[in-house]
């Protein structure tokens, strides 16, 4: 497996494409399918959690293949935006997580505790 960073310390933008467009592919895989469950699943923490990841490594897969160049410094605020928009759904997930009852709990495997 190829490292993020090379041994002359540049980042490789080739890797970090490579696994955000999987990490992306997999969420939205697993968005869909939460969804096709019963119940109302938008609520979901899971599902929130999912979509927080989705947007954050979707906007980011083109942004950071580019680190290093113009395009890339010209472009960052588009990363920047989606690390915040999934900063800010991860806040709502946990906010989810804390109101949720203990047998919604013991759907997603979280202990009573959280």
């Amino acid at each position: 497996m190829m490292p993020l960073i090379g041994d002359d310390g540049a980042y490789r933008g080739t890797y970090s494409f490579g696994y955000l467009s999987t990490v992306a592919v997999l969420a939205a895989w697993a968005s869909l399918k939460w969804i096709e469950g019963a119940g109302n699943k938008l609520n979901s923490p899971v599902f929130v959690l999912l979509t927080g990841v989705f947007i954050y490594t979707f906007c980011s897969v083109f942004i950071d293949s580019f680190i290093g160049t113009t395009t890339g410094d010209a472009d960052w605020w588009i990363h920047d935006a989606a690390n915040i928009t999934a900063y800010l759904i991860f806040a709502y997930c946990f906010y989810l997580i804390k109101k949720t009852t203990a047998i919604e709990k013991s759907v997603i495997n979280l202990p009573e505790k959280v």
